[in-house]
């Protein structure tokens, strides 16, 4: 193998690997050069779900632990699966930082607030954890507990709220804790684009009582489906008696945040906790207001403090973005803001500064109220940046996310998945030039399935959430100097991707990243 000197990571998020049928946008579309790609050049599917990336054995994977274990170089164990294990072996009943939250309030007679995405998805949230919430108060013999819940619709069924919610109220009922005060979709209570003007109407309906109103939470949620408004988009609304909010929240509260990812609840947490908001109006600073996430959020620097977490993350030393600067080899990262995240501080596990010599590029994404309505997305500048940072002759590493899959494969619009898949084949033909013009090598592959299955198969309604398919792994390369005599192996899962890198660049892997190199020589 010629001494390569570039390695450039190219994940097309959200782009699984399934057979070609009707529901599939990937076969649909017209991806000339993603197919010509996967004919001529060394290629195998990875496993992107379940066990191969630390989650239960039945659940779709995600942006988050599949970019969390590419870039370790291991399978990483979720946050999900920790929280879950220590409600069943009872720690989660004795933890130290969501007991705290409850005395808070004992204390000063005050309310404790609960708020996350009431879904069955296991991306952000699990029913179950909320479930264990209300029981954990039960214990605690504390009654003034409220709930401020989003609605998902994109993880689950785009209506699914209804069963959840009912299922919801049923427990509410049997613990004997708990009312829920506030509803939103998570396009608002959950949006980490910078839309600062949907976090604002969470923060109001929550701290001023403000928005839509509702009698009951199910009648919040039908009056928006009769409105044509699903689960995802359903406008915060304060459920009210007698024509006054339930409760709002107040100096002294507590709350506690039990989704269990960071991406998306930090612009939330940092309107109830930044000392000052340049983002929007805040109308209300919280006084002496216990936050406590299930796991760290960051937004430390932004917000002049570290937020309470109940849950500690597991350690991810040697990283790929950290062996690589241990090597003093200069790397790049590159996404729009909806990925930004995951090429940075997932990417790099959990670590949210740069690495020594590790260049970032944050292309912004558009601002639409659905990407349906875009599906190029920004894609035309993050490949634009791309191309340059590959012809530059600078980076030893570039790892590079085309969100537009995922992104789009959520909206549910088959039209416009095939447009982004168009889109994406188009950009990706400019990034393979640019490679094979700098005698790179690149490797393409996904972090976990979406676009490939935009029908449900089984109801031939529209399907948003993710998938348990594989993914592609494609060795691009000048095939008479650098992968003539390269192959891949078949049985691989996402934590060989960096291992495969550290090969390429003649590196040694270290002990703590356990995957194992997909190259094969022939």
């Amino acid at each position: 193998m010629t001494n390569i000197r570039q390695v450039v990571l190219l994940i097309l998020d959200g782009w699984g690997y399934a057979p070609a049928w009707g529901g599939n946008a990937i076969s649909v579309a017209n991806c000339i050069n993603y197919g010509k790609l996967w004919k001529e050049y060394p290629h195998t599917t990875l496993c992107a779900s379940g066990e191969c990336v630390g989650l239960p054995g039945h659940e779709r994977g995600n942006s988050e632990v599949g970019h969390l274990n590419i870039g370790a170089g291991r399978i990483v164990r979720q946050d999900s699966g920790l929280i879950s294990e220590a409600i069943k072996n009872g720690s989660f009943y004795g933890n130290a930082g969501l007991i705290d939250a409850i005395v808070h309030a004992q204390k000063r007679n005050s309310n404790l607030h609960l708020m996350g995405l009431a879904s069955e998805g296991n991306i952000h949230s699990n029913i179950s954890h909320l479930y264990a919430l209300l029981e954990l108060c039960k214990q605690q013999k504390f009654e003034r507990v409220y709930l401020h819940l989003f609605s998902d619709g994109r993880d689950t069924d785009p209506m699914a709220a209804v069963t959840i919610i009912s299922h919801l109220q049923d427990q509410i009922k049997k613990v004997g804790i708990g009312k829920i005060a506030t509803i939103c979709g998570r396009y608002y209570g959950m949006d980490r684009d910078n839309h600062w003007e949907r976090t604002s109407r969470v923060f109001n309906a929550i701290a001023l009582g403000t928005g839509e109103v509702a009698d009951t939470t199910l009648k919040a949620i039908t009056q928006s489906y009769n409105k044509g408004i699903t689960d995802e988009f359903i406008v915060p609304t304060v459920i009210v008696n007698n024509n006054k909010p339930v409760v709002t929240a107040k100096n002294g509260d507590s709350l506690i945040f039990f989704n269990f990812r960071s991406d998306r609840a930090r612009q939330i947490s940092m309107a109830f906790m930044a000392e000052k908001m340049p983002y929007f109006d805040r109308k209300l600073k919280l006084e002496h207001f216990y936050f406590v996430g299930f796991i760290p959020y960051g937004y430390e620097e932004e917000l002049k403090l570290k937020l309470q977490s109940a849950f500690t993350q597991e350690e991810i030393p040697e990283s790929l973005g950290e062996t690589l600067a241990k090597n003093n080899l200069k790397q790049f990262h590159l996404a729009e803001t909806e990925k930004y995240a995951h090429v940075t501080y997932f990417f790099n596990g959990g670590t949210e500064k740069p690495f020594p010599d590790e260049d970032r590029v944050l292309i912004p994404s558009p601002r639409v109220a659905s990407y349906d309505n875009k599906p190029e997305m920004s894609i035309n500048e993050v490949c634009k940046h791309a191309c340059k940072a590959i012809n530059s002759n600078k980076y030893n590493f570039i790892v590079i996310n085309f969100a537009n899959p995922d992104m789009v494969g959520h909206t549910g619009s088959f039209n416009a998945a095939i447009s982004a898949c168009e889109i994406v084949d188009k950009k990706l033909e400019e990034v393979v030039k640019a490679c094979l013009k700098a005698n790179s090598i690149l490797l393409l592959t996904a972090d976990h399935g979406n676009i490939e299955q935009m029908v449900n198969p089984k109801t031939g309604e529209p399907d948003t959430e993710h998938t348990k398919n594989p993914v592609p792994f494609i060795l691009i390369g000048d095939k008479t100097t650098l992968v003539e005599n390269l192959n891949v192996r078949n049985d691989g899962i996402l934590a060989d991707i960096s291992p495969t890198v550290l090969e390429l660049l003649s590196l040694n892997q270290p002990k703590d990243m356990t995957g194992k190199t997909l190259i094969t020589k022939i």
